[in-house]
């Protein structure tokens, strides 16, 4: 795992983590998803809820408004 990678994903909620340079670890989790589709959309709608909850132009307002004020 390794930089801010890990503050984003959240363990097999909207992706997985692997060990860097760790191709055994991405090849397992490549044929996970492929042999699991249902958990694929699951990640995946889990991912589109993350961004329109996180990366909205409210929160981006508000994030620069704390920087400005500080």
């Amino acid at each position: 795992v390794h930089g801010a990678i890990s503050d984003l994903v959240t363990e097999n909620e909207n992706g997985f983590l692997v060990k860097k340079k760790s191709v055994d670890a991405i090849v397992e989790k490549l044929l996970f998803i492929a042999k699991n589709p249902t958990i694929a959309i699951e990640i995946s709608k889990n991912n589109s809820q993350k961004a329109k909850n996180n990366f909205n132009s409210k929160k981006f307002s508000e994030k620069l408004l704390k920087i400005i004020h500080a």
